[in-house]
């Protein structure tokens, strides 16, 4: 088994051809890309169906047995308990294609473009046999064919680490020691049941305190409020990633100063920069109070400045970033968009990729047992999950 863990290792890392290059200069022999190809999604595909099911049983736990979750206080002073957990989630997005693909298969603009031409020869017809306007007759949706205009779904990511798994790597900068990676494309009844089982096995039900960071996606925050609600022996603080609100400020400073010419940086800059410090200083009425006052505004520039006030307005209470540093706690999500930059993205949205849903779920649960350091015995359990070793198995064995 220790070449077929070297081989999948390889091909999840880097694409299938550089990896049979790179296992071919390591091991001594070489192997075919349709062997590679196969064996890691074999391998994926078991340990992202075997991790569903205990997603799934787990959430069938919730109702039947909450005590499991959710401990009473006598059983909490008997069990140990971290202290201070990040929770950080974020999506990116990934190519999907389900249906044929290859060089014989339809190409989806093509079809698109004859199902439009279509549609505009019924309309003229109709115009010119009816008198009047008359509706057409419906031609068959592009999503019907599976040609769906929506190719790019969300990857959903989570990571979660302890305050005790960060070391100070540089004056100004702390280092993720050990953590936890989750990454699906799915519907987000199976995301709430990844992250119920996700929340349980890494401690986060039982901790003193969860600190909670993402952007100002509704979903997320719904999420939290269903999942992982305060109690009275956990607190759970809820911040708003800071480099998402300041870009809204600077979307508002660009739009009302402008951005192009070095005069128009010059007013723009220490305009957005007044309004980042009075941000930065927990001081976001004063910012809301600013904004509102703004006058003689017309199309795009009042309709920033009215999505920019909706935003505040929803998530001051998570905005509070005074108070969040000095109980040392961190602001930004940029952990988890480094995920998505060296995790999820290298591999699986590389020019010209696109994957089934079941071949990038494969992929993903892969790049996340490497990236969460658990390779060895992820590669284990997937190899003996079946009674029968597959052949690809054994062949690279």
């Amino acid at each position: 088994m220790e070449f077929a863990s070297k081989l999948v290792l390889l091909c999840t890392v880097v694409p299938f051809g550089k990896g049979c290059e790179l296992f071919s200069s390591f091991c001594g022999f070489s192997v075919s890309t349709h062997l590679a190809r196969t064996l890691t999604f074999t391998i994926g595909t078991r340990l992202f169906e075997v991790e569903m099911q205990r997603a799934k049983t787990l959430w069938e736990q919730r109702a039947t047995n909450p005590e499991l979750f959710e401990p009473v206080p006598a059983k909490l002073r008997t069990i140990e308990r971290h202290e201070r957990v990040y929770v950080i989630t974020d999506n990116s997005k990934i190519g999907v294609q389900e249906g044929k693909r290859g060089r014989n298969a339809p190409k989806v603009k093509t079809l698109r473009k004859i199902l439009q031409h279509e549609r505009l020869k019924r309309t003229r017809n109709a115009k010119r046999t009816k008198p009047g306007p008359e509706p057409t007759e419906p031609v068959e949706s592009v999503k019907n064919d599976g040609l769906d205009d929506d190719s790019w779904r969300d990857i959903r990511g989570l990571l979660i680490f302890r305050e005790a798994d960060l070391a100070q790597s540089s004056p100004r900068r702390r280092e993720i020691l050990e953590r936890r990676v989750i990454g699906h494309v799915g519907t987000k009844e199976e995301w709430l049941q990844l992250v119920h089982m996700a929340f349980y096995e890494e401690g986060v039900y039982t901790a003193r305190e969860v600190v909670v960071v993402a952007d100002g996606g509704n979903g997320i925050w719904e999420l939290i409020a269903e999942l992982l609600p305060s109690t009275s022996s956990r607190r759970v603080v809820e911040i708003l990633d800071w480099y998402h609100a300041a870009s809204h400020l600077w979307a508002v400073g660009r739009a009302l100063k402008g951005c192009k010419t070095p005069a128009q940086k010059q007013q723009c800059i220490p305009w957005v920069t007044t309004l980042l410090d009075n941000l930065a200083a927990g001081q976001v009425a004063n910012v809301l109070q600013r904004l509102r006052k703004l006058k003689n505004l017309r199309g795009d520039s009042a309709d920033t400045v009215r999505k920019c006030i909706k935003y505040f307005d929803s998530h001051r209470a998570r905005m509070r970033y005074t108070w969040y540093r000095k109980n040392k706690m961190l602001i930004g999500s940029g952990a988890m968009e480094s995920i998505h930059a060296w995790v999820f993205q290298p591999r699986c949205r590389l020019p010209g990729m696109r994957w089934s849903k079941a071949g990038a779920n494969a992929i993903l649960r892969l790049r996340c047992s490497w990236a969460s350091g658990r390779w060895d015995e992820d590669f284990a359990s997937a190899a003996v999950a079946a009674k029968e070793t597959p052949r690809q198995i054994k062949a690279a064995a």
